[in-house]
């Protein structure tokens, strides 16, 4: 299931969300799960010293396909504990979405939970099809 299909049926299952606070929040967890997710691939080097780029991807492509968990749990998760100086925080992420203020409670822990799992999804994918590609080419 691709992010696209999650959102698309996430939206759906929380009719009072409006959409300009869906709007604002995907597109923030879009550009922070992408930019964890090129974070861990520079680190898939450290962690797994091959001889060379493509054993790399290959090693970690397959690992993801087959959902191996040396490789899935490796992969960043979103934390908004607020343990580390910077590291975002639920709150400092309702704080830059500005189309969250007509939302009751509820409707904030959905938005909470959308935001964990499109995340979680975003960087499954991101490192999935970057090895992919580095393996086959360019995507169709």
């Amino acid at each position: 299931m691709n992010v696209v299909t999650i959102l698309s049926i996430t939206s759906t299952t929380i009719p009072a969300m409006n959409d300009d606070a869906y709007t604002a929040l995907r597109e923030s967890v879009m550009e922070e799960a992408r930019s964890a997710a090129i974070e861990q691939l520079d680190g898939f080097y450290t962690e797994f010293p091959l001889d060379s780029s493509h054993e790399q991807a290959e090693l970690w492509y397959e690992g993801l396909q087959r959902q191996d968990g040396i490789f899935t749990d490796r992969l960043p998760n979103v934390d908004l504990t607020g343990q580390w100086a910077d590291a975002p925080t639920w709150d400092s992420i309702l704080a830059r979405l500005t189309a969250i203020e007509d939302l009751d409670s509820e409707e904030v822990d959905e938005l909470a939970d959308l935001y964990v799992s499109t995340f979680d999804q975003v960087v499954y994918n991101h490192v999935l099809s970057t090895c992919k590609t580095m393996l086959y080419g360019k995507e169709d």
